[in-house]
């Protein structure tokens, strides 16, 4: 036996007999163990022994809502061999408190499957390190350990958590899982189920569907009802696309519920892209309510006993319960698989615990099943349980029949041969054993793979525990498919940097650690955890420069021997060493090893590869390098130069590199032996005394290569050899981790050529692949319904470069420069095709296509080149040229180089691409497609990639994406379908459809000779287009032969010289083709001929975004096809062409045709074409063509241009054309629209949206009376706001984040000023999509930069936010001032805004008006915009609307109108109606001396005015006589303001000053204030509106004469309505004859408030507000009901009031009131 004893860190070890060992453990564990014999025949005990620390005296009360006790195995092992022991380090987890002595415990509990049990207790706090138990099994099964915290009594120590109301840790271990005894199954068991089937068999399936309403529209819901054998129906909600038809057939995904006795609900939505359903185990009707589901259950229940739990039901198969739920899991998919719908080939089937039991008796009994997904079996291996004494399930039935084994998923996963994925088995889980899921697991006859998970129940499962997964061909076989690598948790790298581990950091990038010389040489290089660990020279001593991507190195070798020696020996069991050799000095170069040892890593000069210290070129066996995050066994090959994550693991205790033992090794950098030194920089080094896994350590050398060489190397994972193992193998379903893949090309020139595969998906699951090599990424030829989903695919060196025009002669020879960070051309102009210009202003395409005509460029210098020459020479000195690099040879079909498409297929049948993302091409397509049918690409991208995540630092952003067409399609034989996909920036068309065309050479009779571009593809039986030479239809044709073609003759060459073809096509065209039809009457030399069937007819393209390309947006040849619902926004050309063209040999003539409700912008339709010659086509060579819908609005149409020209032209009624505008504002502006001084203008937008480039205001009205601004929606390109996941939270609860796919990562500059810059910050629940954290400010929030994409907020009042939730915080725009709203009206009168949505907001409010007279809003809206409709595609939808108030009302004369209107998701009020108080600072009888807020006075002579004094008394009204200006304030008078407590920045405000002569004696001592009754927004109305769910108050009234009624507020993180002055805001007044009725208040702060504040802070007395009304309204779950304080004249009546549980307000409060009427 062992003990150990760690609090004076020594250990003993002592030998005793069996007597004295109980003696001690009883001592030990407090109760008398129990003996097991061993393999070995010895006695000895079961027990743990625990290692037990002495703790000091603390004090204090302990949180333990968030605590965790989390359990280890050294390197996350798993399985161990029988007798081995087995080490647990437990460390208790996020309890701040200091925990005092002798209080609280760990009480541990042993079980296993060997029937042994010990248990001990371990004192808390744990000792540093934590507290390490041990155990062994001597047989094979799992071994479970249990720990809990406990106080001294024994009790468990309670905790608020959902699932889990105990601090505790539940894992575990196994031995031999493949030699765990299998339980005997029933000899019968087939010929029972047979029976089962026969019985089912006999009950037909006479399905009940009643539609269900649903909220998802693209979906059909319904209630369904199968009929079964035994007492219960099949009952389940199933939805079905709306687009799934016979025709349009999808695939399934039958999903089985686990144990539950809540009613199922109908589901909201469902899947848009297959069919799904879902059913309860037990067969209740639905739709009956919670009592009659109660009852239910009770009446299907044994008395005492739950569902299915009782002696009765399972004494017999015959009758048991479980045979009847297994026989309805049955029929479930027998029913599903009927539907007409299905597409008969994809049957997915998911469950968890007992809905996965169903799935495995499903998947035994019926065929089809293509793949199941598992999570944890319920009611697995009672039957082993029952044989082998294991341990059991505990929520099973209590008495056990062996009848039961009929139901057992042990036995009927041996009849199951499709792929199983067991997603979760738990080491802590014992509802669903660990021993249940391994036999399961083991019986499986197909593709499988199951996951370990440590220290997870069945319902509790902690983020971050370790895991291990076993895979048995799910992915491939196991010895063929690559090992993926593992997450690691988030934040994970940081912490390890951090912890007591890291015993020396050596980083040259910390230049504070570096000690150098008068001469640059480093003296002392010190450890960056500042733990006084160091490096001193040992040699000479090495220099220090600035030569890694801007960082600094240390230089070694340069000029002889240097070294570094460490100060002192110290453990280091793993170390990182990331370096750049130069050379190999030597014949063996040292860069980091023992000092005097010869050792360590090296390089040999012979083999130019890396070596370990022991076994030369071969790695002891104990020992793993790991270079670039690669695992590695023999040589590693280095090449001089590159930069190395170099990682040695050591797994030895002792004898390491000749030393006695780890804690005696004293490390040496760049010679650790005389003489062998290294010649290379060293950029950091890091030392780990504990042994980091393989994926811990690959983890770690991630980032350090991110820090070091952010453009990375190659990946040691291939993903594309996992891929092809995973194919061989016959895997139907690959998937590949996400992560970041930099691959180099293997197959035939591209990185994956598939040939011929079927019925396959590779999913990439979100990664990204960036290739060395600029060559193609897919290849896929003959293959059937293979899908490629979820990646991203970008180039290391981009296949384009980007240079400045530095100058420009008259003749418009430039000269121009690389831009720092892209690639510079090794020669001039090869390969240069298409040179482009964009301007240096907007970064849009200037010049499309500089070309011919002597066009040339020539290098000059090493980033210089000479451009001269072309036809287009658009483009000035400071504008920015863009070309083509040479791209890769490869193999020619026709003008077709493969390689050069970054995804191309031949004659496959319905491959999808899904969510594929390319940020650059080669020399070719994004998308290229021949000979195919059907293939489908759905929310696919080419689009240049944006800068915060290129990975390369760059002088300027990506100005193109791809070199050439988006999507190409060539003689398909059935079109492919284009859905949601994008396609921006690149050089040559979005979308080709076409045909080839042969081109008639001779007819002989009914024999045709055409001369071939591309071949065209003709069969016996097809139908042909043709058309003349001069462009006229001809008539259709039948195939009855096909000759083989052959190569053209020297005249037909000669021949399609003369025929008009583009540039070089001619040289292209090489081969002829006989065919034979049934009448060539109507040909003659020169006309074009093309199969109907190799046209691409049946096309689809809808819902995608093209644009600012250059080219075309759509170019049609095809027929039978839809274009629906697209933007294309500015492409060069037309928006949407279709026609033939002859001079490309692309054809035919488009028939059956609709082009509807696309909206193009900068672009039209046209109906075109072009025979020989670019002669056009004759008037109806088209038929059925059908444009309608769509918003064509001709070259160039610019809604702001439009409105100021009708408006100039005297228009009063201005009708904007129906489109989504995407627009810049004007030089100079503040707002895209401007109004001043109009009168009686209406601009109707009908439906239109404006997209602003710029987060600006959208409407800025001034001065204007009767103007109507209706029918249009407002939105932001670049959003004024971002969103980032909250990645990990601090002690001080500082928050690391990540910004999300999608949002804008904001500058240095729109962060750096504190709360101004991105004001307010907050957390929203990202299951709920609700606030969760209203404000995060003051108190010196700050937002840090921390990468690309991750930021680290810190500080502010309020930090609630918990990882995974989602922080969003404000942007603003920093290049010019603007207006901040995006809808104002400024001395507006009687103006009216009607059905004006708000997106987005800048850093103001959704609508602001200030001095206006009785405007109107009706129907306007400031709402978060829904996912489905966004403009781009993002990761996460919107979670917010407006930065500022939804809408805003100052200083008016007469308040607004407010009818309809929906505010909701904002970061202030919903309305704020009030004026500007003035400060009195000075009084001499009548005349007053006032300090108006910004500096201008809202008082005129005449008015009548409120006055408060500073203590809050209200003095009658007054009357002004008079008012001038007195000059600026005073130093005494703003020392005054600065002392009333204002909101910051606003005393600043009150700049000037201004005498004031009342009519009337009022004493108003400084510090009261004054505000005009004409100039506070009196007369308002808001009605039948809804608001809510945003920060501070619903409705915030400060002005009088008002109504408000029947409005909806909910969610509002203050009072609904808030009738109150605020003094500290400078706002007022108090409000008279005001009327609060029937209005719903639901779930919000508080309800409705009549109060308000003074300077003194102190309650309004009586005679503030008058005349209030508050009655009919509804106010629920809200913490306060109706409160008023300071009021005169109050009639509250006829509310309902239900307060929330948590409340302690009374429903009705009133305090300092008079005249009150009401009950």
């Amino acid at each position: 036996m062992k003990l150990e004893y760690g609090g004076n860190g020594k250990q003993f070890f002592v030998t005793v007999g069996a007597e004295v060992r109980r003696s001690i453990l009883s001592r030990l564990v407090g109760e008398k163990p129990r003996i097991a014999r061993t393999l070995l025949g010895e006695v000895v005990t079961a027990a743990l022994v625990a290692t037990v620390f002495s703790c000091a005296i603390f004090a204090g009360t302990v949180d333990w809502d968030q605590a965790l006790i989390r359990g280890t195995t050294p390197g996350g092992k798993i399985f161990f061999e029988p007798g081995e022991e087995m080490v647990f380090t437990l460390t208790l987890e996020d309890v701040k408190e200091t925990l005092p002595a002798d209080t609280y415990f760990v009480d541990w509990e042993r079980r296993g499957d060997d029937g042994l049990e010990e248990k001990g207790r371990v004192p808390l706090p744990f000792p540093k390190g934590g507290s390490v138990l041990k155990t062994r099994t001597a047989k094979p099964g799992f071994v479970c350990l249990e720990a809990n915290v406990v106080t001294k009594d024994g009790k468990r120590v309670p905790k608020n958590h959902r699932w889990e109301k105990r601090v505790f840790f539940q894992g575990g271990a196994g031995v031999r899982p493949d030699e765990i005894p299998m339980a005997t199954e029933p000899a019968d068991y087939d010929a029972f189920w047979a029976a089962c089937l026969k019985e089912l068999d006999a009950v037909p399936m006479n399905a009940e569907m009643k539609a269900v309403a649903c909220k998802d529209k693209e979906v059909r819901l319904y209630a369904v009802r199968i009929p079964c054998a035994g007492p219960w129906p099949v009952t389940g909600y199933l939805t079905i696309p709306v687009k799934a038809s016979k025709e349009n057939r999808m695939p399934i995904s039958a999903n089985y519920r686990g144990a539950s006795q809540d009613e199922q609900l109908p589901p909201e939505g469902g899947p848009h892209d297959r069919i799904s359903m879902l059913i309860n185990p037990n067969g209740y009707e639905l739709g009956r309510g919670k009592e009659y589901v109660k009852n239910f259950f009770t009446e299907v229940s044994e008395k005492g006993y739950g569902y299915g739990m009782g002696p009765k039901g399972n004494a017999r198969k015959e009758t048991s319960y479980w045979k009847w739920c297994a026989l309805r899991a049955i029929r479930y998919l027998q029913w599903i698989k009927s539907l007409p719908e299905w597409d008969g080939k994809e049957l997915v089937i998911s469950g968890g615990s007992q809905g996965d039991w169903q799935c495995y008796h499903a998947a035994a009994h019926v065929p089809g099943v293509t793949r199941m997904n598992g999570n944890g079996s319920w009611g697995g291996d009672w039957t082993g349980q029952a044989e082998h004494g294991r341990l059991r399930s505990t929520y099973r039935p209590t008495d056990w029949f062996p009848d039961m084994a009929y139901f057992d998923p042990v036995f009927a996963a041996k009849r199951i041969t499709c792929p199983v994925n067991i997603s979760f088995a738990g080491l802590g889980d014992y509802v669903s054993t660990p021993a249940s899921l391994t036999l399961i697991y083991r019986n499986l006859k197909g593709p499988k793979q199951i996951t370990y998970v440590q220290g997870s129940t069945h319902g509790w499962r902690p983020a971050g525990m370790q895991s291990q997964t076993v895979d048995d061909g799910w992915n491939a076989a196991t010895k063929v498919l690559p090992t993926p690598p593992k997450d690691v948790p988030p934040g994970f790298v940081d912490n390890l940097f951090k912890s007591k581990d890291l015993v020396y950091w050596l980083d040259a990038a910390r230049t504070d650690t570096l000690t150098k010389d008068a001469a640059g040489r480093v003296v002392k290089w010190a450890s960056a955890n500042s733990n006084g660990y160091a490096f001193l020279p040992g040699s000479a001593a090495p220099s220090y420069t600035n030569a890694l991507n801007g960082k600094g190195v240390v230089s070694f070798g340069a000029a002889g021997r240097t070294s570094l020696v460490a100060t002192g020996p110290v453990t280091q069991r793993t170390v990182f060493v990331v370096c750049r050799p130069r050379r190999v000095a030597t014949d063996f170069s040292g860069v980091w090893g023992p000092k005097g040892k010869d050792g360590g890593l090296r390089m040999a000069q012979t083999s130019r590869s890396w070596e370990n210290v022991r076994g030369g070129p071969d790695f002891n066996s104990t020992d793993t390098l790991m270079v670039n995050g690669a695992s590695c066994r023999g040589a590693v090959p280095f090449l001089p130069g590159d930069i190395q994550v170099l990682a040695l693991r050591h797994t030895e205790d002792i004898q390491m590199w000749g030393a006695t033992s780890c804690a005696d090794f004293t490390p040496s950098v760049g010679e650790y032996v005389t003489g062998r030194y290294f010649d290379g920089d060293v950029a950091e080094i890091a030392a780990f005394s504990n042994l980091l896994s393989e994926d811990d350590c690959r983890a770690v050398s991630d980032a350090l290569m991110e820090k070091w060489n952010p453009e990375g190397v190659e990946s040691a994972f291939d993903p594309f050899d996992a891929i092809r193992a995973a194919v061989a193998h016959g895997d139907r379903h690959v998937t590949i981790p996400k992560r970041l893949y930099l691959v180099k090309p293997k197959d035939d020139g591209v990185y994956l050529s598939l040939k011929g595969i079927a019925d396959t998906t590779i999913d990439f699951s979100g990664s990204e692949l960036r290739g060395l090599v600029n060559t193609g990424f897919f290849r896929l030829e003959c293959c059937t319904n293979v899908q490629i989903r979820n990646v991203t695919l970008d180039y290391r060196t981009l296949p384009f470069t980007q240079a400045t025009i530095l100058s420009s002669d008259k003749d418009k020879t430039w000269t121009v420069k690389v831009i720092p960070g892209y690639p510079v051309p090794p020669d001039g102009g090869d390969g240069a095709w298409p040179f482009q210009v964009y301007d240096r202003t907007t970064l849009e395409l200037k010049n499309p296509m500089r070309c011919w005509n002597g066009f040339k460029i020539e290098k000059t210098g090493a980033d210089t080149f000479r451009v001269s020459g072309g036809d287009n020479k658009t483009g000035d000195a400071g504008d920015y040229a863009v070309w083509g690099l040479p791209p890769p040879k490869g193999s020619m079909e026709g003008d077709h180089v493969s390689e050069r498409d970054v995804v191309y297929c031949r004659a496959t049948v319905r491959c999808v691409f899904e969510n594929i993302t390319e940020y650059a091409t080669p020399g070719g397509r994004a998308f290229e497609e021949h000979l195919t049918e059907g293939n489908v690409y759905r929310n696919c991208s080419l689009i240049r990639r944006p800068p915060e995540t290129d990975p390369v630092k760059r002088g300027l952003k990506r100005l193109r994406s791809g070199n050439h067409d988006a999507f190409m399609s060539r003689r398909a034989v059935e079109g492919p379908k284009i859905l949601g996909c994008t396609a921006m920036y690149h050089c040559d068309d979005c979308v080709n459809i076409s045909g080839m065309y042969g081109v008639v050479y001779e007819v002989k009779g009914k024999t045709v000779r055409l001369l071939e571009y591309i071949p065209s593809v003709f069969h016996v039986g097809d139908t042909t287009q043709a058309m003349s030479f001069e462009g006229k239809p001809l008539p259709q044709m039948t195939v009855t032969a096909v000759k083989n073609g052959s190569a053209m003759t020297a005249e037909e060459r000669e021949y399609v010289k003369t025929i008009g073809l583009w540039r070089g096509l001619d040289a292209l065209c090489r081969t002829a083709v006989e065919i034979e039809v049934d009448d060539a009457s109507a040909l003659k030399r020169g006309d074009a001929v093309v199969s109907n069937r190799a046209q691409g007819n049946g096309f689809e393209i809808r819902g995608c975004h093209f644009g600012r390309n250059r080219a075309l947006g759509i170019r049609l040849r095809a027929s039978h096809g839809t274009i629906a619902d697209n933007v294309i926004d500015h492409p060069e050309g037309c928006g949407v062409f279709v026609g033939p063209e002859y001079e490309w040999l692309e054809g035919g003539l488009s028939e059956d045709v609709t082009i509807t409700n696309n909206t193009l912008v900068g672009c039209q339709t046209q109906v075109g074409g072009a025979a020989a010659h670019r002669k056009r086509l004759e008037r109806g060579v088209y038929r059925n063509l059908v444009v309608e819908g769509t918003a064509d609005h001709g070259t160039w149409l610019d809604p702001v241009e439009y409105v100021q020209e009708k408006i100039a032209q005297g228009a009063k009624r201005i009708s904007v054309p129906k489109a989504r505008y995407w627009i810049a504002p004007a030089a100079g502006k503040g707002a895209y629209f401007e109004f001043d001084g109009l009168n009686g203008v209406e601009i109707d937008f009908n439906g239109s949206e404006l997209v602003g480039a710029v987060a600006i205001g959208m409407f800025q009205a001034a001065n204007c009376t009767n103007l109507v601004i209706r029918n249009v929606s407002i939105d932001s390109a670049e959003l004024p706001f971002t969103q980032a996941v909250i990645e990990k939270v601090d002690k001080d609860h500082a928050w690391d984040v990540r910004v999300i796919k999608g949002y804008p990562c904001p500058s240095h500059d729109q962060i750096a000023h504190g709360d101004q810059s991105f004001w307010p910050i907050q957390a929203y629940d990202a299951k709920t999509f609700e606030p969760k954290n209203y404000m995060r400010f003051r108190d010196n929030v700050a937002i840090t930069r921390t990468g690309p994409a991750t930021y680290r907020i810190t500080g502010g009042l309020n930090r609630t936010g918990d990882v995974g939730d989602i922080a969003v915080w404000s942007i603003r725009e920093t290049t010019r001032s603007y207006a901040s709203s995006a809808v104002s009206a400024h001395g507006c009168k009687d103006c009216l805004f009607e059905n004006v949505t708000v997106y987005a907001t800048p850093h103001g409010c959704g609508f602001a008006e200030f001095s206006a007279d009785g405007n109107t809003y009706r129907n306007c809206r400031l709402v978060r915009r829904p996912p489905e409709t966004d403009l781009f595609p993002r990761a996460f939808r919107r979670l917010r609307s407006g930065n500022h108030d939804a809408f805003n009302s100052r200083c008016s004369y007469k308040g607004p109108l407010l009818d309809g209107c929906t505010f909701q998701y904002h970061c202030d009020d919903c309305v704020n109606i009030s004026g500007f108080y003035a400060f009195v600072t000075k009084q001499e009888g009548r005349t007053l001396r006032l300090a108006p807020y910004a500096g201008q006075i809202r008082i005129a002579p005449g008015d009548t005015c409120q006055v408060m004094t500073f203590e809050g008394t209200c003095p009658p009204d007054v009357k002004v006589l008079s008012l001038a200006p007195a000059g600026a304030t005073t130093k005494e008078e703003r020392a005054l303001f600065a002392s009333y407590n204002l909101w910051p920045g606003l005393a600043e405000n009150a700049s000037r000053a201004y005498t004031a002569v009342l009519d009337a004696d009022v004493a108003l001592p400084p510090g009261s204030v004054i505000i005009s009754n004409r100039r506070m927004g009196n007369g308002f109305t808001i009605r039948n509106c809804t608001m809510g769910h945003n920060r501070a108050r619903g409705l915030l009234i400060k002005a009088s004469d008002g109504l408000i009624e029947n409005n909806v507020l909910e969610g509002v993180e203050g009072s609904a309505v808030q009738i109150t002055p605020e003094y500290e805001w400078m706002e007022g007044g108090c409000s008279r004859n005001v009327t609060v009725r029937n209005n719903v208040l639901r779930r919000n702060g508080g309800g409705v408030v009549v109060a308000g504040n003074n300077g003194a802070r102190k309650p309004l007395p009586a005679a503030s507000h008058r005349n209030v009304v508050i009655t009919g309204n509804r106010l629920s779950e809200s913490y306060t009901g109706i409160g008023v304080t300071g009021c005169t004249g109050l009639d509250v009546r006829d509310n309902e009031i239900v307060l929330h549980p948590g409340a302690r307000a009374k429903p009705v409060e009133l305090h300092n009131v008079a005249d009150v009427q009401g009950p």
